[in-house]
């Protein structure tokens, strides 16, 4: 296992949590500012980052909601 995909792990365990705090709190400001910050980097950088290592859209989109910049800075840095 490399490095990426353990960061990978983590930031998905960051994500429930912010989705438990936010069920728990009654209060969904966490994960909605979290995506939010996601949907900004799919399109500031992550689509243009796949497409040159020939990702499709959708593909690209759901890595970057789901994992973040862990998605598409190895690809930018072609460690992956």
């Amino acid at each position: 296992m490399n490095y990426w995909s353990t960061v990978r792990k983590g930031v998905l365990g960051l994500s429930a949590a912010s989705i438990a705090y936010a069920i728990w709190k009654k209060n969904p400001l966490v994960p909605m500012a979290l995506y939010a910050m996601h949907l900004v980097e799919y399109f500031a950088v992550a689509k243009k980052a796949g497409k040159k290592v020939w990702y499709d859209d959708t593909r690209c989109f759901i890595n970057t909601m789901l994992y973040g910049f862990t998605f598409w800075l190895p690809m930018k840095l072609e460690i992956e």
